[in-house]
């Protein structure tokens, strides 16, 4: 099953390091086309994009992972009944929150905004919930290459609004737009040629939305978990610290897609199928492999980014960012910790206890808003970071405690100690190298030597790499 995972995180890999090549594109054209307000304003009205398709993914996306291989027929009628009523519902309070906004609050958010905003928000979640249902299917790698497809479509319709427009995040907010509408005609075609319309089931449409309708609580939730900081940051101190937050925040996410988005992606489906199929034991041992491995490199990860942290800054974004270069190995701390509650919620997600994950984001959340409200003043952005790790932390730590009820997984140590002697060693050896020529020499060098060092401590210092390394070599050279 492990050779599964691999398989499968190897389309999404693939994948994942295109898109992320493109965001490495577009990184660096924002934060020179865009005053550094407007970078700010542009995160700010992203994160309200996000809020907005959580709402109109209703969970949905979340009900084709648990319900799709198994009531394939009516489920997509079903499915698709439920999408329409519910962006119809929005829409009615989204334009009734826009004129109570606009009386009450004239200085607010403009209502210019809103139009891409909510128009985006219905295309994103129809993507959302469409591309799970191939990723359900094990369609990887049709999976994978809509995701490049998308991503590079939302590049050039950007670059393309920046030259013919100007460069501010009205433009960035309209060519997001475009690139939905390319992207959900694109996705739809072979969409309807596997949709066959039957009656909806109305037992089975309760089912699905009292599986769902929680869940799009817990996604709302976790992305106002994961920037509600920045709209605190913009509140303590201006649009402009939001900026500095925000762009290694942004290469933090990039590098976090690369080193384990694909994996989380293809982790899901696999461990439900196995845990579907009835085999409970199989389970609890193939995620507590993934444990294993996932303390292993995640202390490598946090120190690889650390070393290439500044030179990145550097060549990425303007000097006005540079500065704030410190903020990246946090940021990826805090995503690591997050992409772990894939593994540690297993059991939850089994036995669909979704009030408690409801309970354990939101304490999150809480703790996330507090620790920021306390310490930003005092601290600056840094405290914003910090207070993500923390509160993160403790919603894993729930999590694991929460699901160890249902299905125990195996948290071996000794995985996290061998892995942080390995980033010790790592960083050591950069730092005895001492390149300090420019910043793309440095970049260059230091990723590469943390590398090449990196693969060879791992293959010296845990058997079962070795073994699997081994059996690679013995097999090619047959």
């Amino acid at each position: 099953m492990i050779n599964k995972l691999l398989r499968h995180g190897m389309h999404y890999a693939s994948s994942s390091l295109l898109i992320s090549i493109a965001g490495l594109i577009s990184f660096p054209i924002l934060t020179r086309a865009l005053p550094i307000e407007e970078y700010g304003i542009l995160s700010l009205l992203t994160t309200i994009l996000g809020l907005f398709v959580a709402l109109n993914k209703f969970g949905l996306q979340q009900s084709v992972l648990r319900f799709y291989s198994n009531e394939l027929e009516e489920f997509q009628s079903s499915l698709f009944f439920i999408f329409i009523a519910n962006s119809l519902c929005l829409s009615f309070f989204y334009l009734i929150s826009i004129v109570l906004i606009q009386y009450l609050y004239p200085d607010a958010i403009p209502v210019k905004y809103f139009i891409p905003l909510y128009m985006s928000s219905i295309l994103q979640s129809y993507k959302s919930i469409v591309i799970n249902c191939f990723a359900s299917d094990q369609k990887t790698i049709f999976v994978g290459l809509f995701n490049v497809f998308q991503k590079y479509t939302a590049v050039l319709m950007m670059l393309i609004c920046i030259a013919l427009v100007e460069g501010d995040a009205m433009s960035i907010l309209y060519s997001i737009l475009i690139a939905d509408f390319i992207t959900v005609f694109v996705i739809t075609i072979p969409w309807f040629r596997t949709f066959t319309w039957h009656r909806y089931n109305p037992p089975f449409i309760k089912k699905i939305m009292l599986y769902g309708a929680p869940l799009m609580v817990v996604e709302f939730m976790q992305i106002a978990h994961a920037f509600i900081d920045r709209f605190l940051i913009n509140y303590f101190m201006g649009a402009e610290h939001v900026a500095l937050y925000s762009a290694p925040y942004s290469i933090a996410e990039i590098i976090s897609a690369i080193l384990l988005g694909s994996v989380s992606t293809a982790l899901v489906p696999i461990y439900m199928g196995i845990w579907n199929s009835g085999e409970k034991e199989r389970t609890a041992e193939f995620l507590s492999t993934v444990s294993d491995y996932f303390l292993l490199f995640f202390p490598v990860f946090i120190m690889g980014s650390y070393i290439v942290s500044g030179p990145v800054m550097n060549i990425l974004a303007t000097d006005k960012y540079a500065d704030s270069a410190y903020i990246l190995p946090i940021a990826l701390t805090g995503l690591l910790v997050f992409s772990s509650t894939f593994i540690y919620s297993a059991g939850l997600k089994f036995k669909k206890s979704q009030n408690k994950v409801m309970q354990y984001v939101f304490e999150s959340l809480i703790l996330n808003v507090f620790l920021n409200i306390v310490f930003i003043e005092p601290f600056g952005i840094v405290a914003s970071a910090w207070s993500t790790v923390v509160s993160y932390l403790w919603m894993s730590i729930r999590y694991y405690y929460a699901s160890k009820e249902i299905l125990k997984i195996h948290i071996n140590i000794g995985y996290l100690f061998r892995g942080l002697l390995i980033a010790m060693i790592v960083y050591l050896c950069i730092y005895l190298l001492g390149f300090d020529e420019n910043a793309i020499i440095d970049l260059l060098v230091n990723l590469f030597s943390s590398v090449i060092i990196g693969l060879l401590l791992f293959y010296l210092l845990d058997g079962a790499i070795q073994k699997k390394v081994n059996e690679l070599f013995s097999s090619s050279f047959r």
